[in-house]
């Protein structure tokens, strides 16, 4: 669950789990970033829970060809927007957990449909994307073993070609399929969830997007 700070006051019950998502996109900028997390971090000082996720994004890393762990890189190279709300709740609340979430899809979210009769730029990419019913599942084990203070990376295993993802769900779902495949774009970026299926013993209900 998401809180607006203006709206809610603080609460006395004890929640078993909280869930902060802040959206933060190109038009912010870092002070405007800043002025929200510490809002935020004024409101959630009010509440009192056992376990808090804070869910972040893969978008944090570099595009590059590489397999992406969560100390491939230092600080320094993390997106600065992204890495200042991670650092903003751990500043705050240690015991926060991260979870950097790949692209969402599951339910109505279904890639194809976003690219029907559409000049796609992506289909060269590799595909860092997770199933909601995963992200579902990860919380669930999170919370029977009261991890706290971990960063994972919650993407699926396997990482296709977004082409082929996008033609796999057009051929599911009934889509049309782009009009064109611009793959310029090969960026070969892998995110791994190796450190989350060791440590919470996962295994993926969607090991690759083409299951989506």
């Amino acid at each position: 669950m998401s809180f607006c700070c203006e709206r809610f006051g603080a609460f006395d019950q004890l929640f078993d789990l909280l869930i902060v998502s802040v959206p933060i996109t190109r038009k912010d900028d870092m002070e405007a970033i800043r002025a929200r997390f510490t809002r935020l971090s004024g409101f959630l000082a009010g509440l009192r829970f056992k376990q808090a996720v804070f869910f972040g994004s893969v978008g944090i890393y570099p595009n590059e060809d590489a397999i992406i762990h969560e100390n491939t890189y230092p600080d320094d190279r993390l997106d600065p927007k992204l890495i200042l709300g991670e650092q903003a709740m751990r500043a705050v609340f240690p015991g926060f957990n991260v979870l950097r979430l790949g692209g969402l899809f599951g339910q109505e979210r279904i890639l194809a449909k976003y690219f029907q009769g559409k000049v796609c730029l992506i289909g060269g990419q590799t595909a860092n994307f997770i199933h909601v019913a995963d992200i579902f599942g990860i919380l669930l084990r999170m919370m029977e073993q009261g991890v706290a203070g971990a960063t994972y990376n919650a993407v699926c295993p396997e990482h296709p070609l977004k082409e082929a993802v996008i033609r796999a769900s057009a051929a599911q779902y009934g889509f049309k399929l782009p009009s064109v495949f611009d793959n310029t774009d090969r960026t070969a970026k892998r995110v791994s969830p190796d450190r989350l299926i060791q440590a919470l013993n996962y295994r993926f209900t969607y090991e690759s997007p083409l299951e989506f």
